[in-house]
């Protein structure tokens, strides 16, 4: 903003704009004169405005506001009789500041940071910044070399997320972090269903973060819970967020067992050949069952990461197997304990 756009400021509410000069200027000097003809009418002006105006003699007996070389500073008392201040009341009262404008005290909050603009100022600071650093990229490094742990890396996710999150114009809304929770949450439940099945820690942790990030954006957006009773009104939430996950599970379960049966909308599904009208009650043979039976106590060494799929090297042959839910690295020597179908189950040996 310019001096000229900050006088025409000064101007519309009322200010007079000479001040801006000396807020801006050092060589200003500022004086208050008195009309001749009504003492009581007093002008701010500059020095050298003053002296252009001696001559006529309108304007007398001035007061120096501003010495020349140094900028304009004001006291509370010369604020307010300059008219920059409608009141000057005691600090370290203010029951005088709320009885001037009506306010009751009960209803006034403090404006101090709130303990999300502490956590994330905290989170700014050099040192816990370069941990979280170091922590996430010791977590990603773990992930790698032993993998399927899982921990690690949702460690260094959330260390991650932190860092941005408190390094970013959001710090300071629980809306932003709640949905960076929520992503986070719904990737661990995702990897626990597709990469790692079973109950494990992602699916857990993912679970609980999406169930957080749900109570905290339901809590109202940017506001931050306070008192104990806010904390309680979120966990409320989240225990009903839970019951409804519950149920969906519930609901999802009834519907893959009777939706076959449905008329019309039975056709959403793929029935599989031995189910379907006239098929017989033999199941039948799957292309490559022969092969798979043949294989049954055959050892062969795992080409890919077996977790819990991948594929494993039996003499000239690289075949598609599972393990019985465990992890097994590449290069390790696997048997096979059971066959059903073309499905091949193996055991690290």
């Amino acid at each position: 903003m310019t001096a000229a756009s900050l006088r025409e400021l000064a101007a519309v509410k009322g200010y007079p704009p000479v001040l801006i000069d000396g807020m801006l200027d050092r060589d200003v000097s500022i004086v208050r004169a008195q009309k001749r003809e009504n003492p009581t009418v007093r002008r701010l002006m500059t020095e050298t405005e003053f002296e252009d105006q001696k001559a006529e003699g309108r304007w007398v007996n001035p007061v120096e506001i501003k010495p020349k070389g140094q900028l304009l500073k004001l006291t509370a008392t010369q604020a307010e009789e300059l008219g920059l201040a409608r009141f000057v009341v005691d600090a370290r009262d203010p029951a005088e500041v709320y009885g001037r404008y009506g306010v009751d005290s009960a209803q006034v909050k403090d404006a101090s940071p709130a303990w999300l603009d502490q956590f994330a100022a905290f989170l700014k600071l050099p040192a816990v910044t370069v941990l979280l650093v170091v922590i996430g990229f010791t977590g990603l490094i773990l992930e790698m070399k032993v993998p399927g742990t899982t921990v690690p890396g949702i460690v260094a996710a959330l260390c991650f997320i932190l860092v941005f999150w408190a390094h970013t114009q959001f710090s300071n809304q629980v809306a932003v972090l709640a949905g960076l929770v929520f992503i986070l949450g719904l990737i661990l439940v995702l990897l626990e269903v597709f990469v790692l099945p079973g109950i494990g820690a992602a699916g857990i942790t993912g679970v609980l973060l999406m169930l957080v990030s749900l109570g905290l954006v339901t809590f109202g957006g940017n506001e931050i819970p306070q008192t104990a009773a806010e904390w309680f009104l979120i966990g409320k939430k989240m225990a009903q967020y839970l019951i409804g996950m519950i149920a969906s599970f519930g609901l999802a379960l009834l519907i893959a067992r009777y939706l076959p049966n449905i008329p019309y909308a039975n056709r959403l599904m793929l029935v599989p050949p031995g189910e379907k009208p006239g098929a017989e009650d033999e199941p039948p043979v799957l292309p490559g069952a022969a092969l798979a039976a043949s294989l049954l106590g055959a050892v062969g060494t795992a080409v890919t990461v077996l977790r819990p799929a991948g594929t494993v090297h039996f003499g000239d042959q690289y075949v598609d197997v599972v393990t019985e839910g465990g992890y097994i690295p590449a290069g390790a020597r696997v048997q096979v304990v059971e066959v059903e179908g073309t499905r091949i189950v193996v055991k690290e040996v």
